[in-house]
This record gives C-alpha cells, structure tokens and sequence, in this order.
C-alpha cells in the first residue's frame, strides 16, 4: 500500500512539474529581479566589510609590499615580479609621501595601515611561493595570510598550487572571514596520443554564508593543447545562485569563429538556461543576438513566448561574467 500511495505522490509531482516547466514572461521578469536583488545586495554587502576596504586600499597602492599589485602595463616591464624573501619586513603606510615604508626586519611580510572604518590593520603574509608561467612572470603555489582589524583576525587566505608544461595544474584556495567563507578548486589534466593533444578541467567555486551556500559553481571542460597553452573545446557548467540556477552546455569545437552570422552558430552549438526554485521552473534561455543595427552581440534572454531581451538589462553581473568568453 506505502509503495501505491509513493507512486501516485510520484505521479502528481511529475505533474505538477510538467505544468509549471516554463514561467510566462512576466512570471520569469519576476524571478530574474528576485535574483538580482539578491546579488546586488551580497555584493553590497561585500563591499562594506572593513576588509574589503583594506584589501582594496593595499590594491590601489603600487608600493604596498603585496604579490599582487593593481600593475599598470608597460612595454619594457609588463608585469612585476615579487621575491617573498627579499620583501620580509614590517611596513607601516606613510600618509606624508603616500607611500608604504619598510620599518623593521620581520620573518614575514607585515603591512600595517589605518581605513575609515577601523583604526588599525595589518595585513601578515607567513608563507608565498611562486613559479614561472608560459604567460606571466610567476604564478603563486602557496600563499598563507591574515588580514587583522582592530585586533581581530576578519580574513583568512590558504592556497596551493602545482604548475605543469608551464600552465596551472590544481589549484585549491579557501578565504575564510568570520562568518563566511569562500572554496575554490581547479584541476587540469592532459593527454597526448594518437588523437591528439587533448585533456580535461574540473573546476568548483562555493561561497558559504553562516554555513548556508548560497552560490556554487562547477565546470567541467574538455580542452585542447596548443603552443599558446590550451583552449576549450566543450564546457557544461552548473551555477547555484540563491534559489536559481543556471545550466549550460557550449561546444566550442563546433562554433565557427569565422562564419558570417556569429550569433546562430553559437546558439545552435549551445544550450544556456536558467531555473527558479527546487522544481527548476524555467525562467529563460540565455541566447547571443545582434544590438545597435547589428553591429555587436551581446547576451540575451529569450522567454516562453519567444520574446527576446538584454540580459544585463535584468542580470548586469551573470552578463559580463558571460562575456568574458565571447
């Protein structure tokens, strides 16, 4: 009798599912607002945090004694280099000169610095190792620091990496604050045969709030080598934001870069969509398409009755992290 009673429960859910599959447009306006607020107020929030603002003032500041500094290219030194040994040292910020000045020897890197909404930080580098990249001086494969505030430790950075044929091979970094924390994975492989020169990346993001995920990304990729490192030939990725989530499978092998009507060979060769809620009620498919007379593409969501908009102008941010790759 329980295994009849599951079974028609498993039939009205099925259902139900079926009727409700796609939102109409104003149903799916609805939802990609939700999700919106819900981002702009994370990254409001974000950016209040006294951390954040000590972390973006050492950023702005070319001679903070950090790893990575906001560089500004140049022809004969586009990228600087840092010796973890050579920069050990306590370092106070010099309000006169604008300009941070080395105090003391010290077995580690401290930055010491005052903001606007705390008086005193110090930003402690214990542990840095990099090595060489095809594409760039040096890539960091461990890095241990903390970033203190008015006598309380508000941020925590552990990392490692490992490097092979010159290009990133794992990656593993965890930023921890006091009550959220920030995971992120990145493993590469690579196999030379008959076939060719080809492999496989896994990657993951996980942002956890009061123990509670609220945003997850996965990819998983095949690639294919090259002289100039590696490029994607399929990626399926899998985003968790909130109560959304965003699928997508892009097969970029069979995208033709070339061809006249961009726009149609990315879609045809794709397949991008978002979901509201635990019955992935579809909100939309995110789609290339034409703006100004033609003359650029840029994302798009096309709704249940065929009716297209931009994307940015509902989810500005998934927007421009879409467009990092076209």
């Amino acid at each position: 009798m329980q295994i009849f009673y599951r079974s028609i429960l498993i039939l009205i859910i099925a259902s139900v599912v079926g009727c409700v599959r796609s939102y109409d447009q104003t149903e799916a306006i609805r939802s990609l607002k939700v999700l919106n607020t819900d981002l702009t107020n994370l990254f409001l929030a974000a950016n209040e945090l006294p951390e954040t603002e000590a972390l973006r003032f050492l950023w702005d500041q070319p001679t903070a004694p950090i790893p990575f500094p906001n560089e500004k290219f140049s022809y004969d030194k586009p990228y600087l280099s840092y010796s973890f040994e050579t920069t050990k040292g306590v370092y106070t910020w010099d309000s006169i000169s604008n300009s941070f000045i080395r105090e003391s020897d010290y077995p580690e890197v401290s930055v010491l610095f005052s903001g606007q909404s705390f008086n005193e930080a110090n930003f402690r580098i214990s542990e840095f190792e990099s090595l060489a990249l095809s594409s760039r001086p040096e890539f960091p494969v461990l890095m241990e620091a903390v970033m203190i505030i008015d006598k309380q430790q508000k941020l925590r950075i552990s990392h490692t990496a490992s490097i092979a044929d010159e290009l990133p091979l794992t990656i593993n970094t965890k930023i921890s604050g006091t009550n959220y924390e920030f995971t992120e994975s990145f493993n590469r492989t690579r196999i030379r045969d008959e076939e060719g020169d080809k492999g496989t990346i896994s990657s993951q993001f996980i942002m956890s709030y009061d123990k509670d995920q609220i945003i997850d990304f996965s990819l998983q990729s095949t690639i294919c080598y090259s002289t100039m490192g590696f490029y994607f030939d399929k990626i399926d990725f899998d985003i968790q934001l909130f109560g959304h989530t965003i699928s997508g499978k892009i097969d970029y092998g069979m995208i033709d870069p070339t061809a006249e009507d961009y726009a149609k060979s990315f879609n045809r060769n794709s397949s991008i969509e978002i979901f509201e809620g635990p019955l992935r009620r579809k909100v939309g498919r995110i789609i290339l398409a034409s703006v100004k007379d033609g003359e650029l593409l840029d994302y798009h969501i096309r709704f249940s009755n065929n009716k297209e908009e931009l994307l940015s102008d509902y989810l500005p941010i998934i927007n421009k992290i879409l467009n990092i790759k076209l």
